[in-house]
């Protein structure tokens, strides 16, 4: 949708702009299931879903949000005269293409494989062992990460470009997985979780910007689905493949709950530093095939 309403150069930047907006969508969210979860300390834990609140809670945003999308122009904001609506074909190379979309699963994968074992191990104890609303103020500390990133994403990829800025988010990925598997104080979890709101944003929109350069228009709706699988199949495939069997294996060898959470993120964060290192093959071939003989 955002290809066909605006043109190349401006794709980052408005995905800049909607991950920073839902950000404070994601902290007003986190905010109200800390608050509701057991109802500010003075339920049981689970209060909130037991009484079906925070379901309701979500619903209603859901459905909220479905109304701004009958204002959205079909075609493109201009149909006339907008750059976006008939653009012209870029060079389409299927290898350079599906190389780009393995280090994506890799990247994608890697730091989504514990977006739900994290707060399993922020609320362990022995371990952090956090408090509802405290494990809410971290993770939206992650969500404040995606709103600063989202607000500066465009100005950045005008200095950077949007392979740079993709290696720099996959490298801030990498740093948050790895300092969540080797801190223990309050500060570097702060931290972890700041950095993962930062590299969120700068993936996702410097991903998509070079995947709209990357797919010819009269082939978006194949490839795009394809390119939109590395991050919506990570989510729950993920942790049921790589961070709760990692978890579950060290556990069996008599590792402590917290000790083999740690070792799952560690391992999260070299598969997604494997991405990384084939986005850094798939640049060199693209700056060997454009260099001048």
């Amino acid at each position: 949708l955002i290809s066909d309403l605006y043109q190349q150069h401006d794709r980052g930047k408005i995905m800049g702009k909607l991950e920073s907006i839902g950000g404070m969508g994601r902290m007003a969210g986190v905010l109200a299931g800390g608050l509701f979860y057991d109802r500010m300390g003075t339920a049981f834990a689970g209060w909130g879903f037991y009484q079906g609140i925070l379901f309701f809670i979500s619903a209603g945003a859901m459905f909220l949000s479905v109304f701004p999308m009958f204002m959205v122009p079909e075609g493109g904001i201009n149909k006339q005269h907008s750059p976006a609506a008939t653009p012209k074909d870029p060079d389409y190379s299927s290898g350079i293409f599906m190389m780009f979309i393995a280090a994506m699963t890799l990247i994608h994968f890697g730091r989504n494989s514990v977006a739900v074992t994290m707060a399993q191990y922020l609320i362990l104890d022995p371990g952090p062992h956090l408090s509802s609303l405290v494990l809410s103020h971290v993770v939206n500390l992650r969500s404040a990460g995606i709103v600063l990133a989202g607000l500066v994403t465009g100005l950045l990829l005008n200095m950077t470009g949007k392979r740079m800025l993709l290696a720099a988010g996959s490298l801030a990925a990498i740093v948050s997985l790895l300092i969540l598997g080797v801190a223990d104080s309050m500060t570097w979890i702060c931290t972890s979780s700041f950095l993962m709101g930062v590299s969120e944003v700068l993936i996702l929109a410097a991903s998509y910007e070079l995947a709209s350069s990357y797919i010819p228009p009269s082939r978006r709706a194949r490839l795009f689905s394809i390119f939109n699988a590395t991050l919506f199949l990570s989510w729950g495939t993920a942790g049921t493949l790589i961070a709760g069997p990692i978890t579950d294996f060290m556990i069996y060898l008599g590792k402590t709950q917290a000790h083999a959470y740690k070792i799952s993120f560690l391992a999260a964060s070299i598969i997604t530093a494997a991405g990384f290192g084939l986005l850094f093959l798939l640049f060199s071939m693209e700056k060997k095939e454009q260099a001048p003989f």
